[in-house]
């Protein structure tokens, strides 16, 4: 890609960029694969993602439907290529066709990101919670990880089913005339109350005494001919053969040795996990540390923020908040009249703004300040704190994407804010 800038009298930098016909067609390829996953569509042997959403969706040019996601696309490149890190996101315009196997050229005008000093570089001053592991939170670990060992006994009690009983059923079921072969067996463990079965299951089961048969009618969800789901009844015979409890083994030498692979004994079991919860405890003491460190060389900042900057971080708050809510089955609307209306709301959302921005460039000044460089290392931590079991896929994905800078200013911000808490003066709760 040929990037050429320009930096314009208001402080704000014009690229003017020209992608060649292969990042075109790279772009197109990586937009067809984002709509298949935003459709839920698994890859089909054989067939392009063009040629699915013809067939599912009737689309005959799926190119013309994700030019703007293309556009998106190619913009971070140019940024990257001129290595400026600008201080909120840009869009970038397109100044010609957009065709695949052809050059694109485009446009984007972008704010970088200003730099300020602090009031002071000495050492903050931090009062902070202790981590600590207790005896109590490894017993409580070492009992959930052989929770999974524990073992159904006949429970000696003559009482009805309640809910919350461990019970061991036999069951004869049948949905439309038709067995149903997994609901249909002679002997197995059943937990009442734990939504394993609908409602209505467990409500005819509560109340049977051991050795009871019953037969009965409940409601289960299944798939009609269009796809839709429809409660339907199903018929079951259950019989309550025993009313059980669960029994968890006893941590022995013996027992560890036996079913812990890797363990001796039931002492280097506990060290373990006591060493694996020290990790976690050490790795929270750290990120507590760093939270409060960035608060407090955020009230070292004094700096003006460019309005263009505070309206750019508020939309992508609300953006981000309005996805949050919808998750949780809430409107933005309803959520802002709990907060007591928008003036409110947009007041509270100012602070956030303007106290996340404070934190960000203060890391950046302590960065410069003190002469900090970013490493290999550095972004590596980055990726394992977005992603603790693959690091290497966010690297590859933000670095193959064009938002290598996004990376490297993350770097250096946790990089100043490691180093805030290693010369801090931090006293324990």
């Amino acid at each position: 890609m040929k990037v050429i800038s320009k930096p314009l009298q208001d402080g704000h930098v014009w690229l003017e960029a020209l992608a060649t016909a292969k990042e075109v067609d790279q772009a197109f390829n990586k937009a067809h694969i984002r709509f298949a996953n935003q459709m839920g569509w698994r890859p089909q042997e054989g067939k392009t993602v063009a040629q699915v959403a013809e067939e599912k969706m009737g689309i005959k040019d799926l190119d013309s439907i994700v030019a703007d996601y293309v556009v998106e696309y190619l913009g971070p490149f140019a940024i990257d290529k001129r290595g400026i890190t600008p201080a909120c996101p840009a869009d970038p315009v397109p100044m010609g066709p957009l065709v695949r196997g052809k050059e694109f050229p485009f446009r984007i005008t972008i704010l970088p990101k200003p730099s300020y000093e602090l009031e002071s570089y000495e050492p903050v001053e931090i009062t902070a919670p202790k981590m600590e592991v207790t005896d109590d939170q490894v017993e409580q670990s070492v009992t959930q990880m052989i929770s999974g060992f524990a073992q159904y006994v006949k429970l000696d009690e003559n009482r009805p089913v309640a809910l919350g009983d461990s019970v061991l059923l036999k069951m004869d079921t049948s949905m439309n005339g038709a067995p149903l072969p997994n609901m249909t067996f002679e002997s197995r463990p059943y937990v009442t109350g734990e939504n394993y079965m609908p409602a209505g299951f467990d409500d005819n089961l509560v109340g049977m005494m051991p050795g009871e048969t019953k037969s009965f009618t409940f409601q289960a969800p299944d798939f009609n001919d269009a796809g839709e789901t429809e409660m339907v009844p199903v018929n079951c015979t259950v019989t309550v053969k025993e009313l059980q409890q669960s029994q968890m083994p006893e941590l022995t030498d013996e027992w560890v040795k036996r079913f812990m692979p890797g363990f001796d004994s039931a002492d280097q079991l506990r060290s373990s996990v006591r060493a694996r919860l020290e990790s976690q405890a050490a790795f929270q003491q750290r990120d507590v540390l760093q939270q409060l460190a960035g608060e407090k060389l955020g009230d070292r900042f004094k700096g003006s923020i460019p309005d263009e900057l505070y309206e750019a971080m508020m939309k992508n708050m609300r953006d981000a908040m309005t996805r949050e809510l919808a998750q949780q089955g809430t409107s933005l609307e309803d959520y802002t009249k709990e907060m007591g209306g928008e003036q409110q709301m947009t007041m509270m959302m100012m602070m956030q703004v303007r106290q996340n921005m404070a934190q960000g460039f203060a890391l950046d000044a302590l960065f410069a300040h003190e002469g900090l460089q970013v490493t290999s290392e550095d972004i590596d931590q980055v990726c394992r704190s977005l992603n603790p079991q693959n690091p290497k896929a966010i690297r590859e994905e933000m670095e193959t994407s064009g938002r290598n800078y996004i990376l490297k200013e993350s770097a250096a911000r946790l990089k100043a804010a490691n180093w805030a808490v290693d010369h801090a003066i931090i006293t324990y709760a």
